[in-house]
C-alpha cells in the first residue's frame, strides 16, 4: 500500500514507492454523525460528529487523519493534497486525560493513562466522499492515519491545510481502514419507463388513451416510497405555466364522462392506486390506467389540436426526503 495525500505535503522526504502503512500505534474507532441523517452518493458531505480517537501505543505525537475527497483512498498518489481533507486534533480539546499536548506544539498528542486509552473530539467538523462500497446502506468513513512516534517541536494546525498536520516519520508509522457509519445513503433516482399502449387520433367530443407506467428501484438496500403519482395533460404548444388537467394516480378511477359533463381529462381505468407505495429494494412498481380526453370544440379550428401527457412521480426515501429532481418525468 502506498502513500497518497500525506506524501504530497511540502518538506516531505519519504520515497512515495516506499510508505507501507503497517502500524495501528493510532486509529479512529467510532464516528456519529450529529444533526444529519443521510448523503448522496458521489458528493462530498460535510458535517459534525464526534470521533474516537484510540492510541495502542504508550504514547504518539502530532495524530492527523487524513479523509478522501475522491473514490480512491488517502494512501494512492491522486495529483493534488486537494482530494483529502483532514481531522487534525489540538491538544486537550476534548478535556480528556487521553488528550494531550506532550511535545509543545500546535497538534494533538494522546497517551494511555489508567482511565483509557482513547478521548472523544465532539462535533469535529467532517469533510468526506458519499460512497457505499458494501452496499450496506451506509456511508463508508475511510481514513488514513498518520502521527510522530518521535517528542519533537514541529506540527502546526494552520487551518487544517495540507501545509500542516503531520506525515508518517517512517514509512510504516502510519494506519488506514474503513468502517460503516450511521450515515444513510440517499437511494438514486430510477429511470421512469411510460408506454402509450393505444395511440391514435380522435375525433369530438374525444377519447380514451391507455398508458402504462413502471420504474425499478435501482437500490439493493434501501426501500423507495411513492409519495404522488400525477398524469398531467397540457394543450401544446405547452408555456410554462401548469399542466392544464391532471388526475391523481393513486385514486380510484371514475366513469366515462357523459354529454352533459364539462371538458377535461378523467381517470377512467386505474390499477396503481392498488399498488404498495413502499418500493422495497431491487423490486418493480408497475400498472396501468387510462385516461379519457374530452373536448367539445376539437373541429372549431382546421388545425390538429395535440396534447402533451406527463407523469410525475413522486419519490421519497425512509427519512422522507425527496429522492430525484423531476428529470425522469417521461411524455407521452
Amino acid at each position: 500500500m502506498y502513500g497518497g495525500c500525506y506524501l504530497l505535503k511540502p518538506g516531505n522526504s519519504l520515497p512515495q514507492n516506499q510508505l507501507n502503512c503497517t502500524a495501528n500505534d493510532v486509529e479512529i474507532t467510532n464516528v456519529v454523525p450529529v444533526g444529519i441523517s443521510e448523503c448522496t452518493p458521489g458528493q462530498v458531505v460535510s458535517f459534525d460528529a464526534d470521533v474516537t480517537i484510540r492510541t495502542n501505543a504508550k504514547e504518539r505525537y502530532d495524530t492527523t487523519f487524513y479523509l478522501p475527497l475522491t473514490p480512491e483512498s488517502p494512501q494512492v498518489v491522486q495529483g493534488g493534497a486537494e482530494n483529502c481533507s483532514l481531522i487534525l486534533p489540538k491538544p486537550g480539546d476534548s478535556g480528556a486525560d487521553q488528550d494531550v499536548n506532550i511535545d509543545g506544539d500546535q497538534c494533538g498528542d494522546i497517551i494511555k493513562t489508567n482511565t483509557g486509552d482513547q478521548y472523544v473530539l465532539v462535533n469535529e467538523r467532517i469533510n468526506m466522499l458519499c460512497v457505499d462500497n458494501d452496499q450496506d446502506g451506509r456511508a463508508d468513513f475511510t481514513y488514513c492515519a498518520a502521527w510522530d512516534n518521535i517528542e519533537r517541536n514541529n506540527c502546526t494546525v494552520e487551518d487544517a491545510n495540507f501545509s500542516s498536520g503531520q506525515i508518517p516519520n517512517t514509512k510504516s508509522k502510519c494506519n488506514c481502514d474503513t468502517f460503516n457509519i450511521d450515515l444513510f445513503i440517499r437511494p438514486n433516482p430510477p429511470a421512469i419507463n411510460k408506454q402509450l399502449v393505444s395511440a391514435s387520433s380522435v375525433s369530438e367530443p374525444g377519447g380514451k388513451f391507455d398508458y402504462t407506467v413502471s420504474f425499478t428501484n435501482p437500490s439493493t438496500a434501501s426501500s423507495l416510497f411513492v409519495t404522488s403519482l400525477i398524469d398531467e395533460v397540457s394543450v401544446v404548444p405547452v408555456s410554462s405555466a401548469p399542466a392544464d388537467y391532471s388526475v391523481n394516480l393513486l385514486l380510484p378511477p371514475v366513469s366515462t364522462p357523459t354529454q352533459s359533463d364539462p371538458d377535461g381529462v378523467y381517470l377512467v381505468a386505474n390499477t396503481c392506486h392498488t399498488q404498495p407505495t413502499e418500493v422495497v429494494p431491487s423490486a418493480t412498481f408497475s400498472c396501468a390506467f387510462s385516461v379519457y380526453i374530452k373536448d367539445i370544440d376539437l373541429d372549431n379550428t382546421t388545425k390538429t389540436e395535440v396534447y402533451r401527457d406527463v407523469v410525475n412521480v413522486g419519490l421519497a426515501d425512509k427519512n422522507n426526503e425527496p429522492v430525484g429532481d423531476g428529470s425522469t418525468c417521461l411524455h407521452g
